[in-house]
């Protein structure tokens, strides 16, 4: 079941790590922003579906990361990312989670940090705050399409 080959002129894809990313990353978006919409509806009411599609973005980022690394045994490239995985690799729950799960622990809580500091902000106007949004979509989205690129390609 690890793979789902799919031949596309005459090349063999590998869509099942590709798929649980992106399903795993629904569901833990979902997740957060039920939990949001309990704890900081002003929030999600505020932002609506931008806020999650930018919750969506960084998350589905984190979890192919999470894939990539702990799954397919992939390296991180970005300094600090790498940071946050490799002291993770020193904890003793490593064996149990892998060693990014703090990095997705990280990369939720700065999602729905910036998505509720920029609803809340005063001092910008409303196009900054799009502008902003779409600046922290893309900040993730954007790594996040070239992870299921590698998992495609496996």
């Amino acid at each position: 079941m690890a793979s789902l080959p799919v031949a596309v002129f005459g090349a063999d894809f590998c869509l099942f790590w590709p798929l649980l990313s992106t399903l795993s990353a629904v569901v833990l978006t979902v997740g957060l922003w039920a939990a949001m919409r309990l704890r900081l509806s002003d929030v999600t009411e505020q932002t609506g579906w931008v806020g999650g599609l930018v919750i969506f973005g960084q998350v589905l980022d984190a979890i192919t990361t999470l894939v990539g690394i702990d799954r397919l045994g992939f390296t991180e490239e970005v300094f600090l990312s790498r940071l946050i995985i490799e002291s993770t690799a020193r904890l003793p729950l490593t064996d149990l989670l892998g060693t990014t799960w703090l990095f997705v622990l990280v990369k939720c809580g700065l999602a729905v940090g910036i998505v509720t500091l920029l609803a809340r902000t005063d001092d910008a106007s409303r196009a900054e705050r799009w502008l902003l949004f779409g600046i922290t979509f893309g900040a993730g989205f954007g790594p996040a399409l070239n992870n299921l690129s590698l998992q495609v390609a496996i």
